[in-house]
């Protein structure tokens, strides 16, 4: 699924909905910053991106009060993966 998702981006082709792309480029950059995922970043910057933050505000402090939401990680562990998607970046440019 993730080879599909990459070959549509390549091409140039969008997805149909404006907050799934979004919603994936949150994804991935967060990977990459930290190493492994913290969901409730990822929905952050989907929110905040699609505008739609504001809304959501009450509930998020709501499950932030109450202990459902953890703070993010400092973006520290992320030093292997970055270094793991900068050679397959590398090879993948040289193979073109």
């Amino acid at each position: 699924m993730e080879a599909a998702r990459l070959l549509a981006l390549k091409k140039g082709i969008k997805p149909s909905v404006r907050e799934i792309g979004i919603y994936y480029r949150g994804f991935v950059d967060n990977m990459r910053l930290n190493g492994k995922i913290h969901d409730a970043s990822v929905a952050g910057i989907t929110q905040l991106l699609t505008g739609q933050l504001i809304a959501s505000l009450p509930l998020a402090w709501k499950l932030f009060v109450r202990g459902r939401v953890k703070l993010p990680p400092l973006p520290l562990g992320g030093g292997g993966y970055r270094r793991m998607y900068n050679r397959a970046l590398a090879r993948e440019r040289e193979a073109r």
